[in-house]
């Protein structure tokens, strides 16, 4: 009976992926609606200015507000659901995210001014809130490490599918096409009232038998995996209740205090802060917001601009795609490095030529233009934009995600949001060889900053980057090792392989039920 058992877990071991493709599919759907908001501006404003036919419609300072909002309102939602999170688990803000894009999407479909527009993007601003918070959290927390990659790259680029449709649907059609597409979305992301809590939640608050369903339901029954349960329920309970205790004795500001000193919880932050610089000195973010009048300060012609948003779009996503599947072999590290300073060295040329053309030295070729900034996007594409988010959801501690990711989403919300609401104005007043010059410089200084500092996080569980930050390096060797050497025991067995397989579940289980009984540890 215990042989079958173990024979017919081999037999559907793709259908993890199939349930954690499930899981991720109602947020990755989100994340499409995200791509569609950030992109929409950029083709309404032109749209609505045409239609007045004046500029002072849209001024510059409302331009810059209508741009930046969603980023600056999402800074009190990524502590609302964080907290949420923390409280009541993954689930609940999940619900609470899809109702308020709903309301959202629906005000601005009915907008007849430019004040009702900022409403509805108000109110949508937790969904940037929740893309760097509780989505994260449900991408790192349901899938598996082997699989987790990939789950977290094609978020990013489903994001830029969504910028790219919402561009193109404003180049060719009235741009509350593209808000009807958002209904369409919210719609099919519905799937997520419909998911399992996340077993580290339900590790989290001592419900070890629901935990042990959930974890088994999404990953399977295999050596790995039943070691990643293993220690997912040890790291919950060892040293929990004497900790707790030490907590409670203090108020709360002096708890959150005592937390953020740790090491565990500070050095995941600046991490991770350092990589959403990273994402931010590339320029990539304010070419994308302002792409239509960066095109025309360097084309020939309106078509023209047009035509090289929806060029540089494609070969985005594209090069997004490329990320994803180098983020399968290569290390995070390396690629996030050498794509960087590739894309830096593509700005200093973009740099160069923009000054010859701007003193007449050479002639301005809108082909090359738009080709060189095609050249950077995607380069920046295949490394800093899909590996950054991955890199985020990889760097959370298993205890105190919720702190991590709100202090974290709070620092990439303000940095996005005072980005987009600057850029008009650095576009607008500096020469744009200059601000290619600066976006280049910035970029190659913090590369050199992630380069000593940012720790390798591919194939390790979450458990194990944790250790590896705390600085116990030899204790994640050895268990990697007790791990490979467990996975080999179970499926490269000999003649005994049967038995060999059935005695090894039945010993992981029975360690998983002492230490939930014990709790020892």
């Amino acid at each position: 009976m215990e042989n079958n058992h173990v024979n017919e877990i081999k037999d559907v071991s793709w259908l993890p992926f199939l349930r954690q493709f499930y899981i991720c599919s109602g947020e990755t759907i989100l994340h499409f609606c995200y791509g569609l908001y950030f992109g929409a501006p950029t083709v309404f404003i032109p749209q609505i200015r045409k239609e007045a036919n004046k500029t002072e419609v849209i001024t510059l300072e409302m331009e810059s507000w209508l741009t930046s909002t969603t980023a600056y309102s999402s800074i009190p939602w990524t502590i609302i659901l964080s907290i949420m999170a923390y409280y009541f688990g993954r689930r609940a803000p999940a619900f609470l995210l899809w109702t308020l894009v709903f309301i959202g999407t629906v005000i601005i479909f009915y907008s007849t001014t430019i004040i009702e527009i900022l409403c509805g993007q108000i109110i949508v601003g937790i969904l940037p809130g929740a893309v760097s918070t509780i989505s994260v959290m449900i991408f790192t927390e349901y899938t598996s490490p082997k699989y987790r990659g990939v789950f977290l790259t094609l978020k990013v680029a489903t994001y830029f599918w969504g910028v790219l449709v919402a561009n193109a649907i404003g180049t060719f059609f009235y741009w509350k096409n593209i808000v009807i597409l958002m209904l369409v979305c919210c719609a099919m992301s519905s799937t997520i009232f419909f998911c399992p809590e996340s077993p580290l939640w339900l590790a989290s608050k001592g419900r070890f038998d629901e935990c042990i369903k959930v974890h088994r339901w999404l990953n399977g029954h295999d050596a790995v995996s039943e070691n990643e349960l293993l220690c997912l329920i040890k790291l919950n309970k060892v040293k929990q209740s004497n900790l707790n205790r030490n907590l409670s004795k203090t108020n709360f500001f002096m708890k959150f205090f005592q937390i953020i000193k740790r090491k565990t919880i500070y050095k995941p932050i600046l991490f991770a802060s350092l990589t959403s610089l990273l994402f931010i000195c590339t320029g990539k973010l304010a070419c994308f917001a302002y792409a239509i009048p960066i095109f025309k300060e360097i084309t020939t012609s309106e078509v023209a601009a047009y035509n090289g948003l929806l060029i540089l779009d494609i070969f985005a996503v594209l090069g997004m795609y490329v990320g994803c599947a180098l983020s399968k072999y290569i290390k995070r590290k390396a690629a996030l490095i050498c794509t960087s300073l590739m894309g830096a060295m593509s700005l200093f040329i973009l740099s160069c030529y923009l000054y010859l053309v701007k003193y007449s030295i050479i002639i301005l070729n809108q082909y090359l233009t738009i080709t060189l900034l095609t050249t950077f996007s995607t380069l920046i594409s295949i490394g800093p934009i899909v590996l950054v988010p991955c890199i985020h959801g990889e760097l959370a501690p298993i205890k105190y995600r919720s702190i991590y990711f709100t202090l974290n989403s709070i620092i990439l919300s303000i940095l996005m949001g005072t980005t987009i609401k600057i850029a008009p104005f650095l576009f607008g007043y500096a020469e744009m060889y200059i601000v290619f010059l600066y976006f280049g410089f910035a970029t190659c200084i913090v590369v050199l900053l992630v380069y000593k500092y940012l720790p390798e996080t591919k194939d390790r569980s979450l458990s194990e980057i944790q250790r590896l930050i705390e600085g116990s390096v030899t204790e994640i060797q050895k268990v990697k090792a007790d791990v490979d050497l467990h996975t080999t025991n179970v499926f490269n067995g000999t003649a005994g392989e049967d038995v060999c397989r059935g005695e090894n579940f039945a010993i992981q289980d029975q360690r998983i039920e002492l230490l939930i009984d014990n709790g020892s540890g």
